[in-house]
């Protein structure tokens, strides 16, 4: 290594270590070492039946598989694709999407397991020993296989201690990147015991109990986050002595009967902590391989036997209404054999983030596409498991519905393979948005890229305050308060901007906590000046008059929305406007449900060009597409910021993110 490359080495190391430990209100330790690279070993073939590139990216006898379908396989930067080895020193390994080469994970003494990928930042969460760890990384690659290998250094902070943690402990991470949940899996816990769920939160390390379930009737498992709504986690519990079966239907005292209901599918509300089951089966029902998908939808598989037979759907339920849906149909026919209904009936089910696509697979290792809005089937690549044994293909989804990975025999041992989702499958599938809807209010949009932005308001040097600055104040527990008493809509209000312009195509966050309800919030979007000025430095100062952001002959370009939609008197007008500034134009218009005081409400604002969209606690509330303006006068870039106005107006802001969309 040269001079000069050993010195560029070290600033990314120093660099990232510096950001890492800079993303958490209170640093942790954080260690760094390198981690061990070997040479490629990966494969390219063509599926001859479909024609489907795969790309095999193991090849050694070892047994190499992919991470579970419901956990995240590729990093949110999609540099490496994580996957479980039994190889010598193994146990956690990464697959480097530019050169091909392989990572151990982990120092070397303790194997990983319970690892996901985390949502939005370049890293892995996993337990070693008793704690819970994140992994960032930071990759040196390499311009020349042949001369040596790239340089993968890992930063490492212990996240939380647990000396209960067990060999078979699971982690899952919730919808916006704020909690881990993690759990003792059946084999290594005593039978008799209850067994907890216990929560902790990424940036602080602490940890909570949510819910401790009896042993009847059975174990429970896949416990994981809602994809849309961060309040919601589901589990599938057993039910007697058949664990994918719905059990006897025996009269319980309702929906959060755990212990009597012998049902397969819970979600629990974590800020109420009650399981409530969401699918009541007829007993002997085959409900299994539950996964969330969007818009607080659960995939499953499974159905009632027909004659005597297995039969298995790909299933939708909708966990607010219980709606169920078959997604994609299983087959059966008069004299089939198992072998043969085991080619036609799915398991294992899992959704692209794009709400394009399902995929599942079979007992004979094939996978199916399903179009996530038509359920028009497609054979996406065959035969990659020996009927009824070895590993089950169990795929998942890249970050961009693009690719599967899955586990494969095809080349003898199992190996962990991608398989590109056909042009021609895209095409189809693509212009499957038709209807007379607006798809910024029937199609959740999802951010896919990394994280931007993240402020906990343990000061203001990031916020520039205008107006009644004097209402401005922090709280203890990361809270920015606005309050606004003694003015009137209309008049000066209490602002709070982030100094930074931010891009379009972002995705904004945060929680918002009404005390007072004399007086509304508008949040700001893409504010710059009518000449691409800086909103701030770049416009005439401002007094905090409404008029100054809004009026027809306003300097500034930007689009509000309103919510928690009091008037002055506390009377709420029951919608949220969407507005276009200058000339505060009603561009979009949805109910409100911020209309309660003293609760939280986790709000995220998707800004895409002249495409916006408001998600309250994980459900698409309201949206506007802008056709008719001009490019020129669509505000793009620029600044977000807060506005609290009204006699008695008094608002907390909490979790502040942004995330860009891709």
């Amino acid at each position: 290594m040269t001079f000069t490359t050993s010195r560029f080495v070290l600033l990314l190391v120093v660099i990232t270590f510096l950001s890492f430990t800079q993303a958490f209100a209170e640093p942790r330790p954080v260690r760094s070492y390198p981690l061990e690279v070997i040479p490629p070993e990966h494969q390219r073939e063509i599926d001859p039946t479909t024609g489907a590139e795969l790309l095999f990216l193991t090849s050694d006898p070892a047994v190499d598989t992919n991470l579970y379908y419901h956990e995240l396989s590729w990093l949110s930067d999609s540099s490496m694709i994580l996957f479980h080895s039994d190889r010598v020193g193994s146990g956690l390994m990464g697959y480097l999407v530019k050169t091909g080469e392989l990572v151990h994970i982990g120092d070397g003494e303790t194997k990983l397991r319970g690892d996901t990928a985390a949502l939005h930042r370049n890293s892995v969460f996993a337990v070693a020993d008793d704690h819970i760890v994140e992994i960032h990384f930071t990759i040196d690659y390499t311009k020349d296989l042949k001369g040596r290998a790239s340089r993968v250094i890992a930063h490492e902070r212990i996240l939380f201690q647990d000396s209960t943690l067990l060999k078979r402990t699971q982690l899952n991470e919730n919808a916006n990147g704020t909690l881990l949940s993690y759990y003792n899996k059946e084999k290594e816990v005593d039978s008799d015991e209850p067994r907890p769920i216990f929560l902790v939160d990424i940036e602080s390390g602490a940890a909570r109990e949510l819910v401790s379930l009896p042993a009847e009737p059975g174990r429970f498992g896949h416990v994981q986050w809602s994809r849309t709504n961060p309040h919601l986690l589901s589990l599938s519990s057993g039910a007697g002595n058949r664990p994918v079966r719905s059990g006897p239907q025996i009269e319980s005292s309702g929906q959060t009967d755990y212990a009597t209901r012998r049902q397969r599918l819970w979600v629990i509300d974590i800020r109420e902590g009650v399981p409530r089951n969401i699918y009541q089966a007829v007993e002997g029902e085959i409900v299994t391989h539950a996964v969330w998908w969007l818009n607080d939808t659960i995939l499953f598989t499974g159905a009632v036997d027909f004659d005597g037979k297995v039969l298995s759907h790909v299933k939708l339920i909708d966990v607010h209404r219980g709606d169920v849906r078959v997604a994609g149909a299983g087959f059966w026919w008069p004299d089939a054999d198992p072998a043969e209904l085991g080619r036609l009936n799915w398991w294992h089910p899992a959704g692209s983030d794009d709400g394009n696509w399902i995929v599942a697979d079979n007992w004979h290792g094939d996978l199916a596409l399903f179009e996530g809005r038509t359920t028009r089937p497609h054979i996406l690549t065959k035969g990659h498991r020996t009927y009824g044994k070895g590993e089950h293909p169990h795929p998942g989804w890249d970050r961009k519905g693009d690719q599967v990975v899955f586990t494969s025999h095809k080349l003898g041992s199992p190996d962990v393979c991608i398989a590109k989702v056909p042009d021609s499958f895209q095409e189809r599938v693509a212009p499957n948005t038709d209807g007379i809807g607006d798809r910024a209010v029937h199609h959740k949009i999802m951010p896919q890229g990394p994280r931007l932005v993240t402020d906990d308001f343990t000061n203001l040097d990031n916020w520039h305050l205008e107006g009644h600055t004097e209402g401005v104040s922090l709280l203890d527990g990361g809270l920015l308060r606005l309050d606004c008493s003694g003015s009137q809509q209309g008049g000066v209000g209490v602002h709070a901007f982030y100094k930074h312009d931010l891009p379009d195509n972002i995705c904004l966050e945060y929680d918002l906590y009404t005390e007072n309800s004399n007086g509304l919030m508008l949040t700001f979007l893409g504010m710059r000046g009518l000449n691409g000025e800086d909103a701030i430095s770049g416009a005439p100062k401002r007094t905090g008059l409404f008029k100054d952001y809004t009026d027809i002959n306003a300097p500034v370009l930007s689009y509000h929305i309103s919510l928690s939609r009091y008037n002055d008197e506390g009377v709420h007008s029951g919608v949220s406007n969407w507005r276009r500034n200058p000339g505060i134009i009603l561009v979009g218009q949805g109910p409100d449900p911020c209309e309660e005081t003293g609760k939280n409400y986790h709000i995220a604002l998707v800004k895409q060009g002249p495409l916006c969209q408001l998600q309250v606690d994980g459900k698409v509330v309201s949206g506007f597409v802008d056709k008719d303006t001009p490019g020129h006068q669509v505000p793009t870039l620029g600044k977000v910021g807060f506005r609290a106005i009204g006699a008695h107006a008094t608002f907390r802001i909490s979790n502040f993110k942004v995330t860009a969309l891709e």
